[in-house]
């Protein structure tokens, strides 16, 4: 499957966005951090980060490379959200 891994991380982390539409973004985006939504904080077992599928975070954000969504993840708003920190070339914040 060609997408495989992006809606395995989906599936996990309960997030509800169609692969297309993510597809479609990353047209866009060559390296890049994209802050796809806010949420209400998502927490794991007991409140704290005990495994990858489950985190603390409270933005959802979709990792493009060469114009290919790789995963998407929690990040907690209160971590520095620049190119640098996620290893990209540029953050793009659609959750304004």
């Amino acid at each position: 499957m060609k997408y495989q891994h992006i809606t395995e991380r989906l599936a996990e982390r309960n997030i509800s966005i169609d692969i297309d539409k993510l597809c479609a973004i990353t047209a866009y985006y060559e390296n890049a951090a994209i802050i796809l939504m806010k949420q209400a904080q998502h927490q794991g077992q007991e409140g704290a980060y005990r495994t990858r599928t489950e985190s603390n975070g409270d933005l959802v954000v979709l990792i493009v490379r060469n114009h290919y969504p790789v995963t998407v993840m929690y990040r907690r708003s209160n971590q520095p959200a620049t190119a640098e920190a996620m290893r990209v070339n540029q953050v793009v914040n659609l959750a304004q």
